[in-house]
């Protein structure tokens, strides 16, 4: 990237090469600059650096220019093409044959109120005086130079959860691009996933700034596909490099835009808290929930509508258990299931692991997750429920003697659970086996322990059946 320093015969850029640079690449220290907000918000795999040759005008990507006309009262074009054809003079070559990027900074007095523009799908952007110095007004720019169009709400700006919305005059603007913006550059392809009309599925998305503390398991965004427009959903995390968004923080955000990956004009639709729906996609969009406290951070969304399981029937049976429903066994290779839990500074990490990564252990490290991974937290629930191919749990009658199941709720609101080893010696077993309540993610112990409670065609000899390994 080669920026030029504007030196017209009445007036100059208030900010010097050095600080042009330092805005642009930090090379004097600016932690918040184009180089490092783009690098971040693609996930590393967009840097811009700046324009180095044998001329030695050029310092650190800023090239000064001296031109003979006047700013004061003249349209900013006329001074565009004069600094432009004074560089390639200056350079001795054509400008645009070889920096990948030209930013033009044009002095302060030209006609009108303009900030900045960009030509699309090309090498060349314009800035009125300090506007080259804000980051919002950079990538934005920018933007446009790599094909992205606007994104708005009820104009055409005025969507104010990514750059390609207004900018803003400030130079350390941490905001990244919003969802179909991102879909469209491709940073993310190792996180998204496409839902088709009718489908039915709960999700758990995490936002773009934790990108680095999520795996190809993990989901960033979601497009929802429709005739001639599609539809996109993400958790706008505001964190990190996208902690300064400016709408929607930490709330699950649906937009829309033409079909495909072209230059065109997104727009946001919602901004959704916990139980907030959409119903204007192809799909129903429900977030269930909205963990902050969780490491990394997430939104889980229901998409469509999924059915419910049926609870038990609140009166006592007047004989054992029913057998429960044989599983499928079809389990969800990026489902997520309880990894463990970690309190820090008083707060609660939730550490997540999909069923992919449990399958690729070694045998033994299968058994031992399976045998220990046993607990369960709001929507996660333990390997050998989560993940039953892996853990080969899948059948009716499975019963661990450390699994877990709910027992009460005490004095304090706290959840009593207990496992299927300490059910088995209780001379109340059948009371807590007839047990229709339960609070919390932990199951009946009719449904946990089904050879201990002997439910049907599940009981031996004994009266109890336990998994060994």
């Amino acid at each position: 990237m080669l920026a030029l320093r504007v030196i017209a015969s009445d007036a100059s850029t208030t900010s010097t090469a050095n600080q042009i640079s330092d805005a642009w690449f930090g090379t004097d220290g600016d932690n918040v600059n184009h180089k490092s907000q783009y690098y971040a918000c693609s996930g590393d795999k967009l840097e811009f650096n700046p324009f180095i040759n044998s001329n030695e005008g050029i310092v650190n990507g800023v090239l000064t220019v001296s031109i003979t006309e006047t700013v004061g009262g003249t349209d900013n074009t006329i001074i565009q093409s004069a600094a432009t054809a004074k560089a390639t003079t200056d350079l001795g070559a054509d400008l645009f044959s070889e920096p990948d990027h030209v930013m033009v900074c044009i002095p302060p007095g030209t006609n009108g109120g303009w900030i900045a523009y960009a030509y699309i799908n090309s090498s060349l952007s314009v800035y009125n005086d300090l506007w080259c110095n804000y980051v919002s007004a950079q990538m934005h720019e920018i933007g446009h130079n790599i094909g992205l169009a606007h994104s708005g709400e009820s104009s055409s700006y005025d969507d104010q959860s990514g750059m390609m919305g207004y900018s803003y005059s400030d130079s350390d603007t941490k905001m990244c691009f919003n969802a179909p913006k991102n879909w469209q550059l491709g940073w993310y392809i190792d996180r998204q996933k496409i839902l088709n009309a009718g489908s039915a599925e709960q999700i758990q998305i995490n936002g773009v700034s934790d990108y680095k503390q999520t795996s190809d398991d993990d989901t960033i965004l979601v497009q929802i596909p429709g005739g001639v427009t599609d539809w996109y959903v993400s958790f706008n995390r505001k964190d990190g490099f996208n902690d300064q968004t400016k709408e929607g923080g930490d709330q699950v955000l649906v937009h829309n835009r033409p079909k495909g990956v072209g230059y065109d004009e997104s727009k946001l639709l919602a901004k959704l808290d916990s139980g907030g729906t959409y119903t204007g996609a192809p799909v129903r969009i429900t977030v269930n929930s909205i963990n902050l406290t969780a490491s990394p951070p997430y939104a889980t969304v229901t998409f469509g509508t999924i059915s419910p399981q049926s609870n038990p029937t609140s009166s006592p049976p007047t004989s054992s258990p029913s057998m429960p429903p044989t599983g499928s066994c079809n389990e969800n290779p990026k489902a997520k299931f309880l990894w463990r839990k970690k309190v820090k500074n008083g707060n609660l990490k939730i550490f997540k692991r999909s069923c992919k990564w449990l399958g690729k252990k070694n045998e033994n490290k299968i058994a031992s997750f399976c045998k220990k991974k046993n607990k369960c937290h709001e929507d996660f629930g333990s390997a050998e429920d989560t993940c039953p191919d892996t853990c080969a749990s899948c059948d009716p009658c499975y019963e661990r003697e450390t699994a877990l199941f709910f027992v009460k709720q005490n004095k304090r609101g706290k959840n009593v659970v207990r496992n299927c080893g300490w059910l088995d010696g209780r001379d109340d077993k059948d009371t807590l086996c007839q047990n229709t309540d339960v609070e919390g993610c932990y199951g009946l112990a009719s449904e946990v322990c089904p050879g201990t409670c002997s439910v049907q065609q599940c009981t031996n000899a004994q009266g109890s059946i336990f998994n060994q390994d």
